[in-house]
């Protein structure tokens, strides 16, 4: 499973892993563009989804 998200989130995910016996891999990444929070959310069922969109 590949869930990205905020440094914060890190010590529940290695509570939920070892909880479950599964390893955990972190990887940190860098953006290369801000991120920007479209308005009135994902149009059509996610058929208005473009590459590089984040979900």
């Amino acid at each position: 499973i590949h869930v990205c998200g905020d440094d914060s989130a890190l010590q529940l995910m290695k509570r939920l892993c070892a909880a479950m016996g599964e390893p955990l891999e972190v990887r940190y990444t860098q953006r290369f563009s801000p991120l920007v929070v479209q308005e009135g959310g994902v149009p059509g069922r996610l058929t208005g989804m473009q590459p590089g969109d984040a979900l």
